[in-house]
């Protein structure tokens, strides 16, 4: 008999065609090859309550009108804007715990892995503590949950948790050193999620739009988190240097209104085109019609759009966080570091790539080479599959 396990997750697509935590989905299904697998996930008004997606048995729990807390798979920035928020905080915890406890009784789950920290990993260690010492849990920390949550009483809150679960993987390296400074004395490994390098891969084809003018791609949640008001308004200095450039963005969030605004106050309206969030097979086009993909982020786990971009073989602008500098001190022709939080050294960044890409581009199947190499989708199946089986 296979055994079962419970993935936990805020963010999880509502249809196959979903961008919305897509890279759980995909570590659900590559467990469903060897484990017989569930998951459980916020509903949303568009989503249904129980499923079958692509062999992962996916169910959908209910906790507020609305369920806005986890929209957009932002909750700090939303709890941000909508001070109203903070009360589905407790309704959360404690219908995510009912369904927990529901789920793992119907079906024998003997294994919970639960993504992010907060709020799937204290969920998963209350019903360890509270009903059923026997389940195993892995957590893992895929960033913006352990940066938020390092000090005070946030850090004792850790603290339970990471005393309470048989194994922790985190994204990168910075990550993983985070957590054993908190107090995590267990079993870690720095495991990310991967991506399809089947799916995100250079096109040959020629390109849709006019080369003669740079164009350039941002892939990303529209929040404060991601940077992206800091990437619109560097973009009136860059309009400055560079008239004839375009951008598109790719998303939606919370400051998708204030974005439109800031474009049309600028007067970048020409420039820059906001799509909304894109299924994930649509997105190779996008990395595959531009020269310059930029990821300004005020803080990161391991994000996939960065391996996406670096798979495809794409120069890469990202903010100069732990994550990315550790990776370029693998190779320093993957990324291009600007300060970060930094408007003057983002659009000078971006001015200087523009001015330089010609010979930037002789690294694109270098860049290409290291993800199939070390990112690639089955690679990292594997790894995962083989801590449930240890556990």
């Amino acid at each position: 008999m296979k055994r079962k396990v419970l993935v936990l997750a805020s963010s999880y697509p509502n249809r196959v065609s979903d961008s919305n935590g897509f890279f759980i989905h995909d570590l659900a299904k590559s467990y469903s090859k060897e484990f017989d697998v569930y998951v459980l996930t916020p509903k949303h008004a568009n989503s249904l309550k129980h499923e079958v997606m692509e062999g992962v048995k996916v169910y959908r729990f209910s906790y507020w009108f609305g369920d806005k807390l986890f929209s957009d798979g932002e909750i700090m920035s939303n709890l941000k804007l909508h001070k109203s928020y903070y009360w589905q905080v407790i309704p959360f915890f404690v219908c995510q715990f009912i369904a927990v406890y529901k789920l793992i009784a119907k079906h024998q789950i003997s294994i919970v892995h639960a993504n992010w920290i907060i709020p799937s990993g204290i969920v998963a260690v209350l019903f360890k503590k509270l009903i059923n010492g026997k389940v195993k849990i892995i957590v893992s920390l895929l960033g913006a949950d352990i940066w938020s949550f390092n000090s005070g009483i946030r850090k004792r809150l850790l603290q339970f948790i990471f005393n309470n679960v048989n194994y922790v993987t985190t994204q990168s390296n910075p990550l993983r050193d985070e957590a054993i400074k908190i107090g995590y004395k267990g079993q870690i490994e720095t495991l990310p999620l991967s991506i399809d390098t089947n799916l995100y891969k250079p096109n040959l084809k020629e390109r849709k739009y006019n080369p003669q003018y740079p164009r350039m791609l941002f892939v990303a949640t529209l929040s404060e988190r991601k940077g992206i008001m800091l990437l619109i308004r560097s973009l009136k200095e860059v309009k400055n240097t560079n008239p004839e450039f375009f951008i598109d963005i790719v998303g939606d969030g919370p400051l998708r209104r204030q974005a439109e605004e800031e474009i049309e106050l600028l007067g970048l309206g020409q420039n820059v085109t906001i799509h909304g969030f894109q299924p994930p097979e649509q997105l190779p086009e996008f990395f595959n019609n531009t020269d310059i993909f930029i990821l300004p982020s005020l803080s990161e786990g391991f994000p996939l759009v960065v391996l996406s971009s670096l798979s495809c073989g794409v120069c890469t602008i990202v903010s100069d966080l732990p994550v990315f500098r550790e990776l370029n001190a693998l190779d320093t022709s993957l990324l291009i570091l600007f300060e970060t939080d930094n408007q003057t050294s983002l659009s000078s960044s971006i001015n200087n790539t523009i001015k330089n890409l010609e010979g930037i581009n002789k690294n694109k199947q270098n860049r290409r080479n290291f993800i199939v190499n070390n990112y690639d989708k089955n690679d990292i199946a594997k790894r995962y599959s083989a801590i449930v089986n240890n556990l």
